[in-house]
């Protein structure tokens, strides 16, 4: 049957409150004006039954109250509850406060008014308040405008602590809000929790009072979701979830906003909150902050379509490492720029993708893509870590290091895309001291290495005037080309000897387009490459007796690419020079195309896909000519292949 109750069933001794079934006995509260059910007692026992709550709009409005009578120590001991529906209370369907040991089993909460199935009430659908040792299984709730499950460790009316609560993986909670907690005890935490079916707690560090809250949340996406519709959303975070505690794993994504559209959550507000050796996994969205790394041991992971915008401002770093043993991985950095660093209109601001502080050490900076940036990342002094499976692309230095002494640093499997970087590597090792003219070979080797393990980059040690850049580019002035410029693409050198001091010994010298009249001596190993035969000319100022192109005592030189023309030798080797490999260059109009000198010892000449036409003599090879004695030269194992003579004596 139906009962009607005018005023508030009030339970004070031990007893069982047992209907026919929920949906044979009902207990119709709707009209009271405070508790539908208030138990006081120990011991008390509800099931079988349907429970229509209190539907004013007051605080007290609950359908079933359960608390002890008394002062701060009372507790109300061993309450059960089970098979019962409690509906359409004003506020919770069912509260707990102050009592110790009880039983929640198939219970629904159901915050819909009678008759409006698609309604809500305000309150939780079960609020556990100040209470211990309490279990809630195969119970469900839906429309409570609070959420369904609620914990509060309050201490207003009770000194108990919230303990030993366990909420079993059967338990049903429809709302979007389906289980919170809140601490504003400042005596007592929570104690020992099981919720289990929650792998996610969403928090929000924007106030006082949005701080003692804790939103858990079954998927990952719900919990995103959930923190962009908070106030102060920038300052909500998602933190892992482990059935009892909090972790240190903090998610950051892109969740849907109620009114429409979608909004990215604040990746420097998961940082705020991480501890030591936290990780924070940054997902699909793209993001427009500067992060701060301050937290030892964290790990930044950046998964697909995870996107930091850095923005053009005058000194702005996309993020920032101030602590040791960071590993940044999987993030995009993108920059301002919108063409190619050869056309974009830098001015002096300094954007950087990832600023690593002096004195950092153990950082890990692994496959992440940055791009569009005045500098890809900056080492800033006696650092260690590694830097390795990272795209640059279209900076004007994709790594920069300065003040240390590069020891501890490990660069090695970076790569760049077609626009590629103005200098790859960016050495200042001493800051703006030029330490000597030319470095050793030893470490000129060094820097040929880091070229080679880095995609064949551009590496430069501005701590030397000269012999400091594995790879430069020469154009003529009207190009651009300068005298006391890098040699980059953007700012290249204006002579081919310019380009031939600058470069290491085994380095490459790309010449442009154009005429450059100059004797061009190569004295080191080096790879002369022009822009095409009929692009890149090379010619002595003087045709009567100037030479173009004099390698000397310099083995393992090769000329690509290019022309020699109108000289007297258009190519002498002196010296011991041996290993010298000429291909797809044309000899046109000298008077000596490739020449040997008298005493020159170039051994394992290659002269391929070629052509010498005009002049007098192709190739004149001379061995102890002019007084220098037989055997005083040498031209052993010479390879002509593909070679077209035309027009000289050969």
């Amino acid at each position: 049957g139906t009962y009607v109750q005018p005023t508030t069933l009030k339970i004070g001794k031990s007893l069982t409150l047992s209907g026919a079934g929920e949906g044979a006995t009902i207990i119709d509260a709707r009209g009271v004006t405070d508790y539908g059910v208030q138990v006081t007692a120990d011991n008390v026992t509800l099931k079988n039954f349907t429970l229509f709550g209190p539907t004013a709009n007051v605080g007290s409005s609950y359908g079933i109250k359960v608390a002890p009578a008394g002062g701060t120590a009372a507790r109300l001991r061993d309450f059960a509850i089970r098979n019962v529906t409690i509906r359409g209370s004003g506020r919770a369907e069912l509260d707990l406060n102050g009592v110790v040991g009880a039983v929640i089993d198939h219970v629904t909460a159901d915050g819909a008014p009678v008759g409006n199935d698609s309604g809500t009430t305000a309150g939780a659908g079960i609020q556990i308040t100040d209470s211990a040792d309490v279990t809630i299984t195969n119970s469900t709730t839906r429309n409570n405008q609070w959420g369904g499950l609620a914990l509060y460790q309050a201490n207003i009316h009770h000194d108990q602590q919230v303990n030993n609560i366990t909420v079993a993986a059967s338990n049903t909670f429809t709302e979007i809000n389906p289980v919170y907690l809140q601490d504003q005890s400042a005596s007592l935490d929570f104690g020992t929790l099981s919720i289990a079916g929650f792998d996610h707690a969403v928090r929000n560090s924007a106030t006082t009072d949005s701080r003692q809250y804790t939103w858990l949340q079954a998927s990952q996406q719900n919990a995103f979701d959930f923190a962009v519709n908070l106030d102060a959303s920038t300052s909500s975070y998602v933190q892992g979830w482990n059935g009892a505690l909090t972790t240190q794993n903090f998610k950051v994504g892109t969740g849907s906003l109620r009114a429409g559209g979608s909004q990215a959550m604040s990746i420097g507000a998961a940082v705020g909150a991480a501890g030591t050796n936290a990780a924070v996994d940054v997902y699909a969205g793209t993001y427009a902050e500067q992060l701060n790394l301050n937290k030892t041991g964290l790990t930044l992971t950046g998964h697909t379509g995870a996107k930091l915008v850095v923005p053009d401002a005058s000194e702005v770093n996309g993020i920032s490492i101030a602590a040791n043993n960071v590993t940044v991985t999987g993030m995009e950095i993108a920059g301002p720029a919108t063409s190619s660093y050869l056309t974009y209109a830098w001015g002096n601001n300094r954007t950087r993708g990832i600023a690593i502080g002096n004195g950092v050490t153990g950082f890990t900076i692994s496959n992440n893509n940055i791009h569009d940036l005045r500098n890809g990342i900056l080492i800033d002094g006696r650092n260690t870590g590694s830097l390795t499976g990272n795209r640059f692309e279209n900076t004007k230095s994709a790594i920069s290091v300065q003040y240390t002494d590069g020891n501890g640093i490990t660069i090695a499997g970076n790569t760049q895309g077609t626009f590629g970087n103005e200098w790859g590597l960016n050495l200042h090792l001493n800051g703006g001291m030029v330490v000597a003219n030319a470095p050793t070979l030893a470490w000129q080797q060094s820097l040929l290495d880091l070229s080679a393990a880095n995609a064949g980059w551009s590496v430069q040690d501005q701590g030397y005037r000269n012999s400091n850049r594995t790879h430069v580019n020469v154009a003529i002035p009207a190009e651009g080309g300068l005298p006391d410029v890098q040699g980059s693409a953007l700012t290249p050198l204006s002579t081919v000897q310019g380009g031939v001091n600058a470069v290491v010994t085994g380095g490459t010298v790309n010449v442009g387009a154009g005429i450059f009249s100059e004797n061009v001596t190569i004295n080191k190993a080096l790879t002369l490459d022009g822009a095409g035969s009929t692009q890149t000319i090379i010619k002595a100022p003087s045709s009567a007796s100037g030479t173009a192109v004099t390698i000397s005592n310099a083995s393992n030189v090769t000329l690509t690419d290019l022309q020699i023309a109108d000289s007297y030798y258009g190519l002498q080797m002196t010296g011991t020079s041996n290993n010298v490999t000429v291909d797809r260059v044309v000899f046109n109009n000298n008077s000596y195309g490739v020449r040997n000198g008298t005493s020159a010892r170039a051994d394992n000449f290659r002269l391929l896909n070629s052509t010498i036409t005009g002049g007098v003599i192709g190739v004149n090879i001379l061995n102890g000519y002019n007084g220098a004695g037989a055997g005083a030269a040498s031209f052993n194992n010479a390879l002509f292949e593909n070679v077209t003579v035309d027009g000289s004596s050969y």
